[in-house]
């Protein structure tokens, strides 16, 4: 069947990577189709509106603020949105409610470890600030053992990482990867951001300059197959016959769907592909028809393991007046646990640190996502181990998301990846698109002096 249109590029999913691409590759010139299989756009950033709330599916963070890959795109792209560093986080302990110390630079004050062990984080510091060489490809858990970390100092560290990337086991994470974020938030002087406006608000903006620029966005269209010819692209077809035209393919949906797309894709691909290992989870979303807690930190729950927020308190637009939203997200543990036993067990953990809680309800929503983040992180999907983002053959195939061989961990892999594609599209021509329009009342960032501008300090 001939293509119905033609583009230069075709991005396949629209979600909040794959949008910013897009809107990217538009500013050169290119024609650029976005498909997606949902009815929505977003993926994993969408919000649900209901009742005057605009619900998050997930908790997610904007990592380094305006100085981080998501802040840089934003910036380029002439984005006004403010990005709040989150405040102090809690734990319930047997002992009752204690701060965490989810930043390394605080770890130094934090007196839930003795002298011994704020030494020893001085001394990693230290070693992390002056670029000594970091750990070799092992686990987290096997990397503090090795140096003699005490129990109390690993499960902080444990937290820290688990903070970053929402894991079951944040102890199997790669030591390398962990080291190497933390060596970052200590260059940036800022750990996690939130929105202020919401995630909401961001996909819409970015999605609205996409089809102002001309941009194709379909939805309800899902890839059948990527069609090639002699080893290079020539379109996508989608599972209907419709078919786009394009020299040019970028993948920004799930990774392992990949292997079912092309029939000659590159062996040493498709092992890396192989490594790529989904974190699944189960998120409790609640509108409450009042205020339980101001905090704008995370909270850690035990039992099941995961984390909950109050976006609400950092983007007070999301709820309305004189309500609030708390979100709760827990690794899925085993796959005999349902959604319904999972969120069930998150609640009972919430209403013990929040009384009053129950009464507050007003609406109750749960989630199973089977891709929170894109790959574990751990020793066998570290970033020389997982899929770049050119593909060798076929030619014109490109890859984005948090599953790529690029730094970071979580949210953070996936905007780094759209850098990153940019310049292996564009190669040179990237360094010289257009200048993007800024709002200079309220600007996302500047990459000449960032820290001053577009995050607001954190409050507790």
């Amino acid at each position: 069947m001939p293509p119905r249109e033609r583009s230069d590029v075709v991005i396949v999913g629209a979600g909040l990577e794959g949008l910013l691409l897009a809107v990217e590759l538009q500013r050169p010139g290119l024609r650029v189709a976005v498909v997606e299989k949902r009815g929505a756009v977003g993926g994993r950033y969408r919000v649900v509106e209901n009742e005057g709330f605009s619900l998050p599916i997930a908790i997610h963070f904007a990592r380094h603020g305006a100085q981080g890959a998501l802040g840089e795109l934003l910036f380029r792209q002439g984005d006004s949105t403010l990005l709040r560093e989150l405040g102090t986080s809690f734990s319930l302990t047997d002992t009752g409610v204690t701060e965490l110390p989810l930043s390394i630079q605080v770890f130094s004050r934090t007196r839930l470890i003795g002298l011994r062990d704020r030494l020893r984080m001085m001394r990693l510091i230290v070693s992390l600030r002056s670029r000594a060489d970091l750990a070799p490809v092992e686990d987290l858990d096997t990397w503090m053992a090795g140096r003699g970390f005490s129990p109390r100092l690993s499960a902080l560290l444990r937290d820290i990482v688990a903070s970053m990337v929402i894991h079951s086991h944040p102890g199997k994470v790669a030591a390398r990867e962990v080291l190497e974020s933390l060596r970052r938030s200590l260059d940036l002087g800022v750990t996690m951001t939130y929105p202020v406006e919401g995630w909401g608000r961001i996909v819409k903006s970015v999605t609205d300059r996409f089809l102002a620029g001309g941009g194709k966005l379909l939805t309800d269209w899902e890839v059948a197959r990527i069609e090639c010819k002699r080893g290079r692209v020539q379109g996508v077809v989608s599972s209907a016959g419709e078919a786009i035209g394009a020299p040019r393919v970028v993948w920004s949906s799930s990774p392992r769907d990949l292997l079912h797309q092309v029939d000659d894709l590159d062996p040493a691909l498709r092992r890396s592909l192989a490594t790529v290992r989904p974190l699944a989870a189960t998120t409790l979303v609640l509108a409450l028809s009042r205020p339980v807690s101001m905090t704008t930190g995370l909270w850690r729950l035990s039992n099941p393991s995961g984390w909950a927020l109050f976006p609400s308190n950092l983007a007070g637009g999301i709820a309305p007046r004189g309500k609030q939203v708390l979100v709760a997200c827990a690794p899925t543990m085993s796959p005999q646990s349902s959604t319904e036993e999972v969120a069930a067990a998150m609640e009972r953990r919430l209403m013990e640190i929040f009384p009053g809680l129950e009464t507050a309800i007003e609406i109750r929503r749960m989630h199973h996502l089977p891709r929170l983040h894109g790959t574990d992180v751990g020793v066998g999907a570290t970033r020389t181990q997982r899929p770049p983002v050119a593909v060798p053959s076929p030619r014109g195939l490109f890859l984005v998301g948090d599953a790529c061989a690029v730094p970071g961990l979580g949210d953070e892999i996936g905007f780094a990846s759209v850098q990153r594609c940019l310049v292996a599209l564009l190669g040179k021509d990237s360094e010289n698109l257009p200048p993007p329009k800024i709002d200079t009342a309220t600007e996302a960032g500047s990459a000449l002096a960032r820290k001053p501008r577009g995050v607001q300090p954190a409050e507790s």
